[in-house]
């Protein structure tokens, strides 16, 4: 029978390729995270350090390419990065220097971006993440409170 390479080994033959031309070094992976102030957990895929001693906050997706999307990834992916930052931070009292998202589709190829890349800041990715966090919450307390809606175009008195 032939030999055939499925995607997923194509895929960590094409990361592994990537990791070891990076000069990262991984210092921790699923890592699992919880944000007291803010009050939301989650779990890291990986924390690279770079030669310089900078930290990079590593993601890994799987999601397909498309039109808008080339290299399957989204901008949602840097909130998450951002999230994991700020919870990561508050619990250890480290900076980043990065993010980078490492996404590998069905096809069995890598596309790799790094936030920087972007012109993109670890402290404009935790923004990012506290903005999106501000307005979910608000959400929440807006459908919390539909219920209070009795006379949908009467003006309550007070």
């Amino acid at each position: 029978f032939p030999v055939t390479i499925s995607a997923a080994q194509k895929s960590l033959d094409a990361y592994i390729k990537w990791y070891e031309a990076s000069d990262l070094e991984v210092i921790a992976s699923e890592v699992m995270v919880y944000s007291i102030e803010h009050n939301y957990a989650g779990t890291l895929d990986r924390i690279y350090r770079r030669p310089d001693g900078g930290l990079i906050m590593g993601d890994f997706k799987t999601s397909n390419l498309s039109r808008k999307s080339p290299t399957g990834i989204r901008e949602s992916y840097w909130s998450q990065l951002g999230a994991y930052m700020v919870a990561y931070e508050e619990e250890h009292g480290v900076k980043f220097s990065d993010a980078v998202i490492v996404n590998s589709p069905k096809k069995g190829s890598i596309k790799v971006g790094y936030a920087s890349q972007m012109g993109v800041t670890p402290e404009e990715l935790k923004q990012l993440w506290l903005d999106d966090l501000k307005c979910a919450n608000n959400h929440k307390k807006i459908t919390k409170n539909m219920s209070n809606l009795k006379h949908v175009g009467k003006p309550t008195k007070g």
